[in-house]
């Protein structure tokens, strides 16, 4: 997965499909950079709710709105882990490759300029 493709994606989504609230918003972000950090952008990982609690300033029970909320807007998927045993499960949903009516690239500088032939004089003076 393409971590600014991804981000951009999801700017988008943001933008153009579905209101996400702050709280929402911080737990993708961290999940995000977390997944692109440790090379982890295409598998499922584990992250301590204690990191994402400290890392987004949500209390429990706003770690768990955002996370299910996110969960049903199709942006990550989740495992619940098991208390002082083993930590939650996550694995970012990839945005840009499913189709949407909104862009997922800036289209200036998608594509190159490519000269035409139909800037030269056709005749000459």
């Amino acid at each position: 997965m393409d971590y600014f493709k991804q981000r951009r994606a999801y700017r988008n989504f943001k933008m153009y499909e579905a209101s996400v609230s702050n709280g929402q918003n911080n737990l993708y972000r961290e999940l995000l950079d977390y997944a692109n950090d440790e090379g982890k952008l295409d598998v499922q990982f584990r992250m301590k709710n204690s990191a994402l609690l400290s890392l987004t300033g949500l209390s429990e029970p706003g770690l768990d709105k955002a996370r299910n909320s996110l969960v049903q807007l199709g942006l990550i998927k989740y495992v619940r882990g098991k208390k002082n045993v083993k930590p939650p499960e996550y694995r970012i949903i990839n945005l840009y490759s499913r189709s949407a009516g909104y862009p997922t690239s800036n289209p200036t500088t998608s594509h190159k300029s490519r000269p035409t032939g139909l800037d030269k004089v056709g005749q000459l003076v």
